[in-house]
């Protein structure tokens, strides 16, 4: 694993949970890095093609396939994902986790997903629905909620998942498309652990009970958005030891 592997690679747990939405499914990790995601991505049944501008990294995402025993699972592409298209690339799900422009980001009192990537975040989902009918944007904590909420459309529906380390909120997950497990007025459930209830909510309001589960420990509540009007927060805990 090389140096910004080991800062950037997603915890196993959280990849696990968020591996599990896309049980079964054609996933496309969008930037694969060493292969934290795509490991947990084909571990849960999924076809997975994983895709990284750096040889270096694919080298290394090969390797650690291999040690897991899922190599056999993984098509790999050494490429720019924003080409993917054009090379006839289609799945049900695209994972998006693209470089967030080093462990400054931090420092940020908001993320700009347009300005503080080396990609336009907005263009980059679009390339990525239209490759899939589902997307996963794996985004730092302190990133523009609004943004992502925008991304769902008018219509759209956006799930927006906080994940908690030890207690810490660490990074968000949104979710686009069939992936979101609670819509208005409905809740969710999981079978990982600890749990998290409350209501959806949406552009026109409204609400719904619900519960639904986390990895290890924790409680939350579950709030939907559709569009940009929308209140865009999601929480769910997902602590553990």
């Amino acid at each position: 694993m090389d140096e910004e592997g080991w800062y950037s690679v997603t915890p196993e747990k959280v990849a696990a949970h968020i591996a599990k939405r896309c049980a079964g499914r054609t996933v496309v990790d969008a930037f694969c890095g060493v292969g934290g995601n795509t490991i947990q991505f084909a571990l849960q049944g999924s076809r997975v093609i994983a895709v990284d501008i750096d040889p270096v990294k694919i080298m290394c995402a090969k390797h650690n396939a291999g040690v897991y025993g899922v190599l056999d699972k993984i098509e790999f592409i050494c490429g720019d994902f924003m080409t993917m298209r054009d090379r006839g690339v289609q799945a049900d799900v695209v994972f998006l986790s693209p470089p967030w422009g080093g462990p400054s980001y931090v420092n940020e009192e908001v993320y700009c997903i347009n300005s503080m990537m080396s990609i336009n975040g907005d263009a980059l989902f679009r390339a990525a629905a239209a490759i899939a009918p589902n997307v996963i944007y794996y985004m730092p904590r302190n990133v523009n909620r609004d943004q992502l909420a925008a991304l769902a459309g008018p219509a759209g529906v956006c799930e927006i998942e906080e994940v908690y380390l030890n207690g810490r909120l660490k990074v968000l997950a949104a979710y686009y498309g069939d992936l979101v497990v609670a819509t208005e007025g409905e809740g969710a459930n999981d079978d990982d652990g600890g749990g998290a209830g409350g209501g959806c909510h949406g552009r026109n309001g409204g609400g719904g009970g619900g519960r639904r589960k986390g990895v290890g420990k924790g409680a939350g509540k579950v709030v939907g958005a559709n569009g940009p009007d929308a209140n865009s927060d999601f929480f769910m805990e997902l602590d553990y030891d």
